[in-house]
């Protein structure tokens, strides 16, 4: 699975939580990204949500897409990652973790020892 962002992350981590869906052939989860832009740009800690193929999941190898160059695939169509929120951040973002024990708290550390 790929995606291009319109700025570099220095730091990924998936989220624990993944939903099965039963009627897809993909699983759902999220990942918190953050930006490391230009001086002049705004910085973001995001979080996406990705569609990954499940063990069992049908790929068939004879679908081409032009857009894409490939063939084959999973989820031909749609688009697998989804930056689902973006939240403003004081400069770029070298790390971000989440909480093990409450996987809604963040924290990031930037290029400094500044810890938010």
């Amino acid at each position: 699975v790929t995606h291009a962002l319109e700025w570099p992350s220095l730091t990924v981590q998936w989220l624990p939580d993944r939903v099965e869906h039963p009627d897809k052939d993909y699983s759902t989860q999220k990942m918190i990204l953050g930006t490391h832009t230009s001086e002049h740009e705004q910085n973001y800690l995001m979080i996406a949500e990705v569609q990954l193929p499940l063990e069992n999941a049908e790929v068939d190898g004879r679908e081409y897409d032009d857009e894409s160059g490939e063939a084959g695939g999973f989820g031909s169509g749609g688009a697998k990652v989804k930056v689902c929120q973006h939240i403003n951040h004081d400069g770029e973002v070298n790390r971000a973790r989440y909480m093990p024990q409450n996987p809604f708290v963040l924290a990031t550390k930037t290029v400094s020892a500044d810890v938010y």
